[in-house]
């Protein structure tokens, strides 16, 4: 009986503070000491973004909604998979 107790009571205590923890937690917390991100580092970020947009374009020749200057993408390399 004591044992049952003493198990009970240690996982009350566990989940309380687990749900204590993951209650009470902010996110922005985890960055607040990240170095903030050099132009070298941020470079690639709007090629990949073009990339990712041209994916949903039916006709790279003719883009319904192109970005500013774009896709940047040779038609003539592009890929049609069906299926």
């Amino acid at each position: 009986m004591t044992l049952s107790c003493g198990v009970e009571c240690f996982l009350l205590l566990g989940c309380s503070r687990w749900a204590w923890k993951h209650c009470t937690y902010v996110g922005s917390d985890d960055s607040e000491t990240w170095p903030l991100a050099t132009s070298d580092e941020f470079e690639p970020v709007p090629r990949v973004c073009r990339v990712i947009l041209a994916v949903y374009e039916p006709d790279l020749r003719h883009p319904q909604f192109p970005p500013d200057g774009g896709y940047r993408l040779n038609p003539d390399w592009e890929l049609i998979f069906y299926g």
